[in-house]
């Protein structure tokens, strides 16, 4: 028993390739194609199917290429918005350490603090 499994990824473009390169070379040659014209089929549809293949190569280049830009753009705004984070902590740290919290409130303070807590 054996089994394959295809999987939707760009990797597989790689296996495409190879199937490309190989109908290329077998069709230069003329290989087996007298059994599918006995049959029917046009040569013009080997051409077609070898144009169709290497456009759907291209197609998952262009999505591989696009998912790794499009990481890549990612990593580079999270890392800005880390560092934009990482600035607010900064001004808010050195906000915090600017009052002296030993000290008791004067009594402005306190009034202030009740009024702003109050309901």
């Amino acid at each position: 028993m054996s089994v394959a499994f295809v999987g939707n990824s760009t990797a597989i473009q790689e296996v495409m390739a190879r199937i490309g390169t190989s109908f290329r070379s077998m069709y230069s040659r003329k290989a087996f194609v007298h059994w599918y014209t006995r049959e029917g089929m046009d040569e013009m549809e080997f051409v077609e199917a070898e144009a169709s293949l290497y456009d759907l190569i291209s197609e998952y280049q262009q999505y591989q290429d696009a998912t790794v830009e499009d990481w890549l753009e990612d990593e580079t705004q999270h890392e800005q918005d880390e560092e934009g984070h990482q600035g607010v902590k900064l001004l808010v740290d050195t906000a915090s350490t600017q009052t002296d919290t030993t000290a008791p409130p004067s009594p402005e303070q306190a009034q202030d603090s009740t009024r702003s807590f109050a309901w």
